[in-house]
């Protein structure tokens, strides 16, 4: 199910409007219309007060169980020697890789989701 199906289905079971969704989340109504017509997708700050209000997992409110499937497939991972090769041309792969460093496993699940959604956002598979 898709995020913006999802968001009209915990919506309804609370038995809100956009608007009143809206004001709880400190944001414009014609957000929560975009998101629900999948023609935008909040930011993760947004996911995380959503998830937060209806007491649901992030990687719940996304279209893929992050915990379960996407981290155990193998070709989701780079090999040692060619990651080394990633570090190496960009910069920022360094950075992120060094900023996550010892994070627990359900905040790099949240960090995939956050890229994950920025991928469909701009269009990458």
């Amino acid at each position: 199910m898709s995020l913006s199906q999802k968001l009209k289905d915990l919506r309804a079971k609370k038995g809100l409007s956009q608007a009143a969704l809206a004001d709880i989340l400190g944001l414009s109504q014609q957000a929560i219309g975009k998101w629900e017509r999948d023609k935008s997708t909040p930011d993760y700050e947004t996911l995380v007060k959503i998830s937060s209000y209806f007491q649901v997992p992030v990687d719940d409110l996304l279209e893929t169980k992050f915990t379960s499937g996407l981290l155990g497939k193998s070709e989701n991972f780079v090999p040692l020697e060619d990651g080394d090769a990633v570090l190496q041309q960009s910069p920022k792969c360094r950075v992120l890789v060094h900023t996550t460093k010892g994070l627990p496993d359900e905040a790099m699940d949240d960090l995939i989701a956050i890229a994950e959604v920025y991928k469909k956002k701009y269009g990458i598979e």
